[in-house]
């Protein structure tokens, strides 16, 4: 029993390879794409693609169809009878005499499906992002949390191992922070905190590590930087910090500060925050708004 191709629901058509011109076609074509009952037999195959696809049939299935003898699933945008472009994909073969037989499939929903798995894959990767950011920072300052500022410093510690480097940590704390919050409020206070991370964000550089700490400590990780370029920096950050007005009065903060490596010690981190806390006690205990370094006198002088 002989097949009506008219009855299949993809396009079958017929074309010859040298002349490039349609021979044969089902009803699917002309009532799918709206193009009248056989007027596109004997026009040219280029009738019936858009430019950029007639381009890719030349350099690329044409050759494709002489080497191997056939093509499979590839996708062009055929050209409807109104000139609108429609995705379809196409399986060919050629035959001994020179005829090129097509099978074309829209593929208008599977366009629309892929673009909606990109668009999908695209919010889950902003989702992933925000997550990410979101893990890594405080949440009222948007500077990095402890839990990240002291992964980056480790990685910091290893890098110096490799190579000849030099690290400043520093501890800073705000004076008499608890008074403020007491006097004007929390609401205050967390403006505070916000508006004081803004100067150190805009001091250090973007090799540095910037985080808050813990309440109204924040730790700075100056990057290939040796001790007395830090001192320069922290008097730096102290004429900055001043100048945030609280009331009548103006912010101040203590520093504790000390370098990595230091006499070729392989301190750790949590032994280097150690000697920059014990700096920063210091500079509490010798009246407040100043920088202190990390000595070892220091730990005789507590004895």
């Amino acid at each position: 029993m002989e097949m009506d191709p008219h009855i299949f629901p993809c396009g079958l058509m017929v074309s010859d390879f040298q002349e490039q011109k349609i021979l044969q076609l089902n009803a699917y074509i002309e009532n799918e794409f709206g193009f009248a009952k056989e007027s596109l037999i004997g026009q040219p195959i280029t009738a019936l693609f858009t430019k950029a696809s007639i381009l890719f049939l030349e350099h690329y299935f044409y050759p494709m169809l002489l080497q191997d003898g056939k093509v499979s699933e590839l996708q062009v945008m055929l050209l409807s009878a109104k000139k609108e472009p429609v995705p379809v994909t196409i399986n060919a073969t050629l035959s001994q005499q020179g005829k090129i037989h097509w099978a074309l499939f829209s593929a208008i929903n599977r366009d629309q499906l892929y673009q909606e798995l990109i668009n999908t894959r695209d919010k889950l990767e902003d989702k992933t992002k925000a997550l990410t950011i979101t893990s890594a920072t405080d949440e009222l300052t948007g500077l990095l949390n402890r839990r990240e500022a002291t992964k980056r410093a480790n990685e910091m510690i290893q890098q110096t191992k490799r190579a000849d480097l030099m690290l400043s940590f520093i501890l800073l704390d705000i004076d008499y922070f608890k008074r403020v919050n007491d006097t004007f409020g929390h609401q205050k206070g967390d403006k505070i905190l916000i508006e004081m991370s803004k100067v150190l964000v805009n001091t250090v550089r973007s090799c540095d590590i910037v985080a808050r700490w813990g309440g109204e400590e924040f730790l700075i990780v100056l990057y290939n930087t040796p001790i007395d370029k830090a001192n320069t920096f922290c008097q730096r950050l102290h004429d900055r910090i001043n100048q945030i007005a609280i009331g009548r009065d103006t912010l101040h903060v203590s520093i504790g500060m000390t370098g990595y490596p230091i006499d070729k010690q392989a301190l750790n981190l949590d032994e280097i925050i150690w000697q920059a806390d014990e700096a920063l006690y210091d500079a509490k205990e010798r009246g407040r708004n100043q920088t202190r370094l990390f000595k070892e006198s220091l730990l005789l002088d507590k004895r």
